[in-house]
């Protein structure tokens, strides 16, 4: 989902869930969110990307798997 940025100095924020439906993050649900960011950013002809940790926190990844994925 793509967002306004607000008051940040970015064109947009693209949101991800980064979860399954059991709210528990997975190599697969990572892959698949930052997959679908990277379509979204394309599409919308943004050349660069920052991606926070996804799928730890609430998903329940550790740090060092959520970086591994």
């Amino acid at each position: 989902v793509e967002t306004s940025a607000g008051r940040l100095p970015f064109k947009a924020i693209i949101h991800v869930a980064g979860i399954n439906l059991l709210w528990r993050s997975s190599e697969r649900s990572i892959r698949d969110s930052v997959r679908n960011a990277l379509a979204l950013a394309r599409d919308r002809g943004y050349r660069s990307l920052a991606f926070p940790l996804i799928g730890a926190g609430s998903g329940g990844g550790s740090t060092t798997r959520s970086i591994s994925w």
